[in-house]
């Protein structure tokens, strides 16, 4: 069995769930992740000597099944034989945990009614055996689901670290900094285009799998990548930001700390339009790779606006480390 295989039991509306999801959320997301970092696809300061020279930030949002190019392991991932039963209930979790309830309570409507029943001339020993029978194999199920022995959504997101969406973009094409000003001047580039891909096979996957909506995971997906594509390609208010080459040289932990602190504040901005995004979060986060929580401890006294003030200012510095990340973030917070 392969997690291709399981992608077979989800809903099979779930590409126009993610389809729908992207199209309501993509521009409040998009706003709040500017509102909350300060930075812009858009060089503002347009009418400036040298405006025409900073390329615009594009991003463009497609949804794919299995993507491209998924490492081939994913595509064809194995699940261990010996948890190919727990996989596959763990999609079905939900539904079994639905039934175990309903047998409940068909059990307790079987008991106010019996007198009725049996003065009705009905019998009601192999309806009650047959409520008793269903509530033990729901008991039984949940058991051989149980996520304690195997983990179906940690196991498949630390299979890729890409396997729910992807910000793709060429880290061979510089973007506007002052150190790379001559080359646009002389190339004329007016837009850098990058592409979001959202995997709608594991985003309902992972959604079924731990009883959230489609629409909250795509939200908090789309969240992510937007992080990644506002971290490399946004302008800060001097008009600098990374090149393509010092972007995909940082650190993965600082890549993903960056992504997931933002996708965490869009959570938080929005909590009162979309309070689901905030809790899916929530609920992924356990579940995510160690890389995927970098970004915990600088939501100790969180302040936004240090931290995007400490990364306009590091980002003029290139390829930057973790390290030298905390400890600017560190002298913001404290000025």
């Amino acid at each position: 069995m392969y997690v291709e295989d399981l992608i077979r039991l989800v809903p099979s509306n779930s590409p126009e769930q993610v389809e729908a999801a992207r199209k309501k959320w993509e521009r409040p997301i998009k706003e709040a992740i500017k509102a909350e970092s300060g930075f812009k696809l858009k060089w503002s300061g347009r009418g400036t000597s040298d405006a025409v020279h900073r390329p615009d930030g594009q991003v463009s949002i497609s949804t794919s099944e299995v993507g491209k190019p998924l490492p081939p392991e994913f595509i064809h991932h194995p699940i261990p034989p010996e948890y190919e039963l727990a996989a596959v209930l763990q999609v079905w979790l939900t539904k079994i945990r639905s039934a175990k309830q309903s047998t409940v309570d068909m059990l307790d409507l079987l008991q106010v009614l019996e007198t009725d029943l049996k003065n009705a001339g009905i019998e009601t020993d192999s309806a009650d055996n047959a409520f008793t029978t269903g509530k033990g194999f729901t008991r039984l199920l949940e058991q051989h689901s149980d996520p304690e022995k195997f983990d179906l959504v940690k196991y498949v997101l630390r299979a890729s670290p890409n396997v729910l969406g992807c910000f793709w973009y060429r880290p061979d094409i510089d973007s506007y900094t002052p150190r790379n000003h001559s080359y646009h001047i002389k190339h004329k580039q007016s837009t850098y285009r990058t592409n979001i891909e959202l995997y709608w096979g594991v985003i309902a996957l992972s959604a079924t799998a731990l009883n959230l909506s489609i629409e909250g995971l795509t939200a908090k997906v789309l969240a992510h990548e937007l992080g990644h594509a506002y971290t490399y390609l946004g302008y800060d208010r001097d008009g600098t930001r990374w090149t393509g080459y010092d972007f995909e040289n940082l650190s993965i932990e600082l890549k993903e700390g960056l992504a997931q602190y933002y996708a965490y504040r869009v959570g938080l901005s929005l909590e009162n339009k979309f309070p689901e995004l905030l809790k899916t979060y929530n609920d992924l986060l356990p579940k995510q790779p160690p890389s995927y929580r970098t970004h915990l401890p600088w939501l100790q006294d969180d302040s936004p606006e240090a931290l995007g003030v400490a990364l306009a200012k590091l980002r003029r510095f290139g390829n930057i480390t973790l390290k030298e990340f905390e400890s600017g973030l560190m002298n913001e917070k404290t000025r």
